[in-house]
Formats: C-alpha cells, sequence, structure tokens
C-alpha cells in the first residue's frame, strides 16, 4: 500500500487538492473516479495532509466499503 500511495502523491491532481486542504480552501471534490479509486485518493490524501477526512457516499453500503 505504500507504495501505490507514493505513487499516487506523484499526480499533480493530488498534490493540487492536498495544497488546496492546506491552504484552507475547503470544501474539495473529486469526481469521475470508480470507488476503488476514490478510497485510494482519499488514503493518500489523508496521508498527505494529516487532517479530518469526510466522504459522501450515495448509499450506507458504499460507506461501508469505503471505510473498509
Amino acid at each position: 500500500m505504500e507504495n501505490l500511495l507514493r505513487e499516487l502523491l506523484a499526480l499533480p491532481q493530488l498534490r493540487e487538492m492536498a495544497e488546496a486542504v492546506e491552504r484552507g480552501d475547503c470544501p474539495a471534490q473529486m469526481t469521475g473516479l470508480s470507488p476503488v479509486h476514490r478510497s485510494q485518493m482519499a488514503a493518500a490524501l489523508r496521508k498527505v495532509t494529516s487532517r479530518p477526512l469526510l466522504m459522501l457516499c450515495a448509499d450506507e453500503r458504499e460507506a461501508d466499503r469505503q471505510a473498509a
């Protein structure tokens, strides 16, 4: 997982979002990603910012999957 997170942190889009979060330009949103990619990007964003993260999901089943 650490290798994946390192690769995700190299993406300019994730760096831009992390910088926006650090500046306080929130809320921020990610769109157009599959559920697995949303969870991976969220994990990378959480790792780089060390801030709490709130994810809105379509239903309880998706929320459970994201939390896992």
